[in-house]
C-alpha cells in the first residue's frame, strides 16, 4: 500500500494522470464519438440509397476547425528584444503602461511564465502558458480557447451540433424499427439499461452501439450548442467569461461588428465553410522576460502566483 501511494499518489504522478486524460482521453473520447456518428450514419444511408455527402461534409469540416483551433492556441509569444520599460531596483510593478507610437499599451506580470504580457492575457494552470485573452481551457479539445483560435472554436462547436444532430436523427430513424420509442420499450434507449440487456442475451450487439452513439451524440448536441452560444456571445460582446468572472474591465469593445472583426477578420464570413483561408490570424501582442535581478528575495512568493 505504501509503494502504491508514493507511486500513484505523488504530486508529479498526479500531474502526469491529470494531463494524460485532459489532453489525451477527452479528446480521443471526442473523436472516436465523432468517428462513430460519421460512419454509421453513411453506413445506414447507402444502405437505403441514398447520397452520404453530408456524412463526409461535417465531419471534415469538425477535423479542419480542429486542427485550426491547435495550430492557433492564443499563447503568448516571448520577444526576444527588451522590455521597453523600466522597472526600478526597488520596487516591482506587477503593471506597466507605456506609451508606444503614440497608444498607451499595458502590461502586467505573469510570474509563473516570468513575463511581462499584454493586460488580456492570463495564465492556464492546465496549459501551464499564458493566453491571450483566455476565454476558457476546453477539456474536449485538450487546449484553450483564445483570442486566435476562437473562429475555430466556434465553427468546430457549430459544425459538431449540427453532424451529430444529423447522424442521431438517421441512427435514431433505424433504432425505431427495432424498439418503440413510444411504448415500455423507451427504456431500451437508456444507454446503461440496454448495456444490461445485452448482458442477460435480451438485446442485440448492434443495439448497444446505435444506443451509445444516440445518447452520447445529443449529449454532444447540447453541449455543443451551448458552448457555440457562448463563444459567439463572446466574440460579440467583446469580452470572455474569465473577465466577467473576475470583473475585469475591458477597453478594447468597438461594437458587435468590431468585436466581430477583431476575431474573424474582414473575410470572417468565409471562415463558416473554408476553415483554412490565406488571411493572417488574429493578433497576439508578444511578452517580455522579467528581470528578476533586483527582485530575488521575493522571486520565490512571485512564482507561484497566478496572474
Amino acid at each position: 500500500m505504501d509503494v502504491f501511494k508514493r507511486i500513484f499518489m505523488s504530486p508529479k504522478n498526479q500531474d502526469l494522470v491529470a494531463e494524460i486524460f485532459l489532453h489525451y482521453v477527452l479528446p480521443s473520447f471526442n473523436a472516436f464519438l465523432i468517428t462513430g456518428i460519421t460512419l454509421t450514419t453513411a453506413k445506414l444511408r447507402l444502405g437505403q440509397g441514398l447520397h452520404p455527402g453530408w456524412c463526409y461534409f461535417f465531419p471534415m469540416q469538425i477535423v479542419l476547425n480542429w486542427v485550426q483551433f491547435i495550430r492557433n492556441r492564443s499563447i503568448v509569444p516571448t520577444s526576444p528584444e527588451s522590455f521597453p520599460g523600466i522597472t526600478s531596483k526597488l520596487t516591482f510593478n506587477d503593471q506597466i503602461s507605456l506609451n508606444i507610437n503614440n497608444q498607451e499599451v499595458r502590461y502586467k506580470a505573469c510570474h509563473p511564465c516570468g513575463m511581462y504580457v499584454p493586460i488580456r492575457s492570463h495564465h492556464c494552470p492546465y496549459c501551464r502558458k499564458c493566453i491571450y485573452v483566455l476565454d476558457h481551457h476546453c477539456f474536449f479539445l485538450g487546449y484553450c480557447v483564445g483570442r486566435q483560435n476562437m473562429k475555430y472554436f466556434v465553427m468546430f462547436c457549430v459544425y459538431a451540433a449540427l453532424g451529430t444532430g444529423y447522424g442521431v436523427y438517421h441512427i435514431m430513424d433505424v433504432m425505431t424499427y427495432y424498439r418503440d420509442v413510444s411504448g415500455t420499450e423507451s427504456i431500451y434507449f437508456f444507454f446503461p439499461f440496454i448495456l444490461v440487456m445485452y448482458i442477460m442475451e435480451r438485446a442485440a450487439g448492434f443495439e448497444v452501439y446505435y444506443v451509445f452513439l444516440i445518447d452520447f451524440g445529443l449529449g454532444a448536441i447540447i453541449i455543443s450548442t451551448f458552448l457555440a452560444s457562448m463563444g459567439t456571445f463572446s466574440v460579440l460582446n467583446g469580452s470572455t467569461p474569465y473577465e466577467d468572472k473576475r470583473n475585469i474591465k475591458v477597453e478594447e469593445k468597438d461594437g458587435m461588428v468590431g468585436n466581430f472583426l477583431r476575431v474573424f477578420g474582414r473575410h470572417g464570413l468565409l471562415h463558416l465553410v473554408f476553415p483554412v483561408l490565406p488571411f493572417p490570424e488574429a493578433r497576439v501582442d508578444k511578452g517580455y522576460t522579467i528581470n528578476y535581478q533586483y527582485n530575488q528575495a521575493r522571486q520565490g512568493y512571485y512564482t507561484n502566483q497566478d496572474c
